[in-house]
């Protein structure tokens, strides 16, 4: 489990360290660092899984096209070399070092300098899970994942073949995240589902002879039939890929799941309770990182932390452009979940509207 990363010389950070707990909650504007955060760590990973070539290709990282590799290095760089330091929770520690490639006969291409550290070192994440903002939306069918492992995909594209896989092969989830009496994969996902958004029951086939799944859905609480995933909206499509990435890692020790923006096209109720989930997921040994922009997906975890008196887990870091600079500024949670501090621009804008209406009163 990571603790800390320092980040040197890539996109807006020339030096940054970043704080990590169980759960972590990167919080702030647009445009301030988050997404870099979470491509740092999606970079020190492809590196390790590159190291024997010697390159990445920045055009491929985990469906991420990052530009240029002479655009992504950070302007007021103190070198040439992008590194990436992690320090783990077992007190053991790894760097990346990248450089840019030749621009000639590969743009794309950044050089792994430490490759043979690398090949001979253990890779820190190789039970991760990446969910991207731009998830796969409501399709009437969907493709069948050609990988042995349990992997959603990084848009979520492969979220109903895995639930019917995890069906024949017997998964079962952590005791903890079970949502039904039932040891079922996709009743437990279907248990969290109707947490989530309340009613919700989902159905799935599969035809071989296309190579392709189906999934279906129905309303409980209205009594409705099965309808298909383009007859409603995305909130179910958006967040079912997050709960199903969850429970299978649920029971894998040293795992990480990354998901920006698990609040998509949700309502406050769903956004707080998927921030729940993924704070009961991070006390299953899941390190859990949230890039969000929803407060209530912070107070759900929060409130989740507060009633298993686990808050010292989450850590929450606020993104804020400062004098032309980005800074990153860890907000505290005491022991009742409550936050230590709210700087300004910290989720503040209800409050700064309201004023504004109650001015407008006057």
């Amino acid at each position: 489990m990571i603790s800390k990363l320092s980040i040197q010389n890539y996109k807006c950070w020339v030096e940054q360290d970043i704080i990590f707990h169980p759960i972590t909650i990167l919080a702030g504007g647009n445009a301030v660092g988050k997404s870099s955060v979470v491509q740092s760590i999606l970079l020190i990973k492809k590196a390790y899984e590159n190291a024997y070539n010697g390159e990445i290709l920045s055009n491929d990282i985990n469906g991420i096209n990052l530009g240029l590799p002479k655009d992504i290095i950070a302007k007021d760089k103190t070198s040439e070399e992008i590194i990436f330091k992690s320090v783990l929770s077992d007190g053991e520690s790894n760097a990346v070092r990248l450089t840019i490639g030749n621009e000639i006969t590969n743009p794309l291409s950044f050089v792994i300098e430490n490759k043979e550290e690398l090949m001979n070192d253990f890779e820190p994440y190789n039970k991760l899970q990446y969910l991207n903002a731009e998830r796969v939306g409501p399709r009437i069918t969907s493709d069948i994942s050609s990988n042995s492992i349990f992997d959603v995909g990084n848009k979520g594209e492969f979220t109903s073949h895995i639930i019917y896989k995890a069906d024949l092969l017997k998964y079962e989830t952590h005791d903890s995240m079970r949502a039904s009496n039932l040891s079922k994969f996709s009743a437990n996902c279907e248990g969290w589902l109707n947490i989530i958004i309340p009613g919700t029951q989902l159905n799935i086939s599969m035809y071989e002879e296309v190579n392709k799944v189906t999934i279906k859905y129905k309303n409980e609480k209205i009594k409705s039939d099965e309808y298909v995933p383009t007859a409603t909206g995305f909130g179910i499509t958006y967040v079912l890929p997050i709960i199903v990435a969850g429970l299978l890692l649920s029971s894998s020790n040293n795992s990480v799941l990354i998901v920006e923006n698990p609040e998509a096209h949700l309502h406050p109720y769903g956004q707080s309770k998927i921030g729940q989930f993924l704070a009961l997921l991070s006390s299953c040994g899941v390190q859990v990182i949230v890039e969000t922009h929803s407060e209530h997906v912070i107070n759900g975890a929060r409130l989740q932390l507060a009633k298993m008196k686990e808050t010292d887990k989450m850590a929450v870091n606020f993104f804020n452009s400062v004098d032309s600079k980005i800074e990153v500024e860890k907000i505290e949670v005491n022991e009742h979940g409550e936050l230590e501090k709210w700087p300004k621009g910290f989720f503040d804008q209800n409050k700064d509207d309201l004023r504004e209406l109650l001015r407008l009163r006057l």
